[in-house]
């Protein structure tokens, strides 16, 4: 396996869970540099500062001379490095495919459609609050659909004896759909079904 120099911007509550689980996964030493979230909810100022991307975003992570951001590359990164038996990111080429489905569906599907509800209740000003409950339940549309594509996979999956999103163990695309948030997506589709509110 290759040195590894690496080190993980870690901002509580946030993507970078995803990181840090894989690193513990493959036995990778790492410094973690972390921070809680600042009162409004974001990264503070001064831990955004010593991310060395442009956006000084979390997770980040260096490796020697080299920055990546954006959980799913780190993860595709991490895998192609240094998990030389490529447990995480199989080699075979309709798995890894699998795997590379669901590592983009987090944030390209998944992630997108629940963040259009989140961002309009977070940011509906009062006097448009009275829309809220339509918009949500046109934009649910989608999240509906999220769910049971996932969960009809995972049907299948324990059909055939699995317990995992893709193959016979654990993924990247288990890692990657594990995130907080999607627990959140999880509750506000059960809040929805039982015509409660919930907090985020």
């Amino acid at each position: 396996m290759p040195d590894s120099n690496i080190t993980l911007y870690f901002l509580n509550s946030s993507r970078a869970i995803r990181v840090a689980w894989l690193l513990e996964e493959l036995g990778l030493p790492y410094e973690a540099i972390c921070a809680d979230r600042a009162p409004n909810g974001l990264a503070p100022p001064e831990f955004k500062s010593q991310i060395p991307n442009a956006l000084g975003k979390s997770p980040t992570i260096k490796d020697g001379e080299l920055v990546i951001t954006e959980s799913g590359a780190i993860l595709e990164y991490l895998c192609e490095t240094y998990d030389k038996e490529s447990k995480y990111l199989p080699k075979d080429g309709g798995t890894r495919a699998e795997v590379r489905q669901w590592l983009h569906a987090a944030e390209g599907t998944f992630m997108s459609h629940a963040l259009a509800i989140l961002y309009a209740r977070w940011q509906m000003p009062e006097e448009g609050k009275w829309m809220l409950e339509g918009m949500e339940e046109r934009l649910s549309k989608n999240v509906k659909n999220d769910l049971g594509w996932l969960e009809g996979t995972l049907t299948d999956q324990r059909v055939k004896g699995r317990e995992w999103i893709v193959g016979e163990s654990i993924t990247i695309a288990d890692i990657q759909m594990q995130f907080r948030y999607f627990t959140c997506l999880l509750q506000w589709a059960q809040s929805l079904a039982n015509g409660t509110d919930i907090q985020y």
